[in-house]
């Protein structure tokens, strides 16, 4: 419509020259477009391989902070408490990338790693209520807490 506004008024950026270099412009700005959302896409890409090389890295870990939470009278050792307490660290990081969305959430999603931040989570939750160095650290975690609420 506007074209052919700019045609009908003897506009003098009309016409065969112009309308070339504007569907250059426009051209160019799509394909700008195009790339930058390709590399976004990569880079969330990458961000998720290394928080799934990082988790497969601390399966072990997981296992056992697994069972600290389950028998919550092992928590009594201070460095118990730190296994847990550095796992939650973990998660707290991949919960802010995943919520700003610089981490492919659904290849997390597809590898189980959320599944698992949010079990996680509830575990802590119920052992802080007898654990007091737990119930200290989750309001550290407000990115983990935001993710569990988000992805219920």
């Amino acid at each position: 419509m506007m074209l052919m506004w700019l045609q009908q008024s003897g506009n003098p950026l009309t016409g065969p020259l112009w309308d070339g270099l504007w569907g250059a412009v426009g051209g160019g700005v799509i394909g700008a477009w195009m790339t930058i959302r390709a590399e976004r896409k990569r880079s969330q890409t990458e961000i998720a391989l290394t928080f799934l090389e990082q988790f497969i890295s601390q399966y072990e870990d997981l296992a056992a902070v697994k069972g600290l939470l389950a028998d919550v009278a092992s928590l009594q050792d201070v460095a118990e408490v730190n296994k847990v307490r550095k796992f939650g660290d973990w998660c707290e990081i991949v919960s802010a990338t995943v919520l700003i969305k610089a981490a492919d959430s659904t290849l997390l999603e597809k590898v189980g790693i959320p599944d698992q931040m949010k079990q996680f989570y509830r575990g802590v939750v119920d052992a802080s209520k007898q654990v007091k160095e737990l119930e200290s650290a989750l309001p550290g975690w407000p990115n983990l807490k935001q993710y569990v609420q988000k992805t219920r």
